[in-house]
């Protein structure tokens, strides 16, 4: 009975692990199932365009998003027994991301005006800021909140994906063709993510809240702190590329953002772990323990990552070749020079998301983030003009060292036996 007991208990985490790792494939892994495809219908030009411009969309999908992915789940999972603080919550999360939409789009007007490859291409790049708009409208964090409904997102998610897939195929076929597959993006995840919207409000019922401006403004206050996190996760990830984007060719660039989300994707099969133990720390950190969980996660994230990162430094030129290309094969020393992603970012997420944030410390994390960022991004420019692509790689993995640095001397100094890592089970 005692088993039956645990499996039973066990039946909706693991129900939510494998949401989120369906979600996490769905977002990350699959386009990188496009992207041989890719790079040899479109040429080294128009595909480096292309990934510069996915580029873009991740920048205007981050700053819609704001700090919503944790805040948002946090006032949705406190409110759920309540349906009308609940729908008004809702209302005024809407109404913020429509505040931030429209910012987002005069900002876009900046960025054309300040970005060469957006004048040089305002279709394909007003493409891309449509797609990062949609994107951070992604309802799952009310899904997430409430604590169900994540496999319907999930489902969509790996749905919309293939679709994206299979429909490349017949409609992307010549090098002048790259906007295409950004029209494609667009019009499955707004279609995607307009219909789990609606279902939204369908729960909600006669307690859905009104969208109002001003409630909006409250919203994007009340989340502020998350939000300069989240600037700097933005500023760390994708400010660089931009600013090399004005001064390295397009294939150079091509080269080094597949290897970059090649890299990322990687790292990306672990997120699911981090979604699905983050819940269980804050409620154990609540009671005084969780310590012994978060040293068997960061010991293992060492271990296993580690491994391997070792694996794709010497799998590099052929893995490399098979996702781009025989003419791509130059890009084997910039993976190469990533490999160390494949633990820092891991490494970075137990002891900022698993460590410092349930303790209430996620100040530290904001801080550490900043200083990675406006330092990467002081010398992006001078070590492309210097060393070319390569630099790019260098900037990817010595901002996130520095992040593991500061987070890593921080945790020490609040959990003294971080280095006592156990790998068989505490009481604790």
């Amino acid at each position: 009975m005692n088993i039956l007991r645990r499996l039973a208990a066990r039946v909706p985490r693991l129900s939510t692990l494998a949401s989120f790792g369906a979600i996490q494939a769905a977002q990350m892994v699959l386009p990188l199932l496009a992207l041989p495809y890719l790079s040899r219908v479109l040429g080294p030009g128009p595909f480096g365009t292309t990934l510069y411009m996915l580029t873009v969309s991740a920048v205007a999908a981050m700053c819609v998003e704001w700090g919503f992915a944790l805040g948002a789940v946090r006032e949705v999972a406190v409110l759920r027994e309540d349906p009308v603080a609940l729908g008004r919550a809702v209302g005024d999360i809407l109404s913020a991301k429509c505040l931030l939409a429209v910012a987002c789009a005069v900002l876009a007007v900046a960025g054309w005006l300040a970005l060469s490859p957006a004048r040089q291409h305002p279709w394909g790049y007003a493409l891309a800021v449509a797609n990062g708009i949609t994107l951070g409208f992604n309802p799952l964090w009310f899904y997430q909140g409430m604590g169900a409904g994540v496999a319907r997102v999930a489902a969509w998610e790996v749905g919309g994906g293939l679709a994206v897939l299979l429909l490349m195929l017949p409609l992307v076929r010549q090098p002048e063709h790259w906007t295409r597959y950004l029209l494609l993006l667009l019009l499955v995840r707004a279609g995607g993510y307009g219909w789990l919207t609606a279902r939204i409000f369908r729960q909600l019922g006669p307690h859905a809240g009104g969208m109002r401006l001003v409630d909006g403004w409250r919203a994007l206050r009340a989340t502020r702190h998350l939000f300069l996190a989240h600037l700097g996760a933005m500023a760390k990830t994708h400010g660089a590329p931009l600013l090399l984007g004005g001064v390295l060719p397009a294939r150079d660039m091509g080269m080094l953002i597949a290897c970059d989300k090649m890299a990322r994707g990687l790292v990306s099969l672990t997120m699911p772990v981090t979604l699905t133990l983050f819940p269980e720390l804050c409620a154990a950190r609540s009671h005084g323990c969780g310590g012994s969980l978060l040293r068997r996660t960061l010991a293992w994230a060492a271990v296993i990552m580690g491994a391997g990162a070792v694996g794709v430094w010497w799998l590099a030129p052929w893995l490399v070749t098979l996702a781009l290309g025989r003419e791509y094969a130059e890009a084997a020393p910039l993976l190469r020079w990533l490999c160390p992603l494949l633990v820092l970012l891991p490494l970075n997420c137990v002891l900022g998301t698993l460590g410092l944030v349930p303790r209430g410390r996620e100040r530290v994390l904001t801080l550490a983030i900043g200083i990675s960022a406006l330092a990467g991004l002081a010398v992006a420019i001078p070590l492309a003009g210097m060393f070319g692509a390569v630099a790019g790689a260098w900037l990817s993995t010595g901002m996130e060292g520095i992040i593991c640095a500061i987070l890593f001397v921080v945790m020490y100094r609040v959990d003294p036996g971080l280095l006592r890592i156990p790998f068989r089970r505490s009481r604790s």
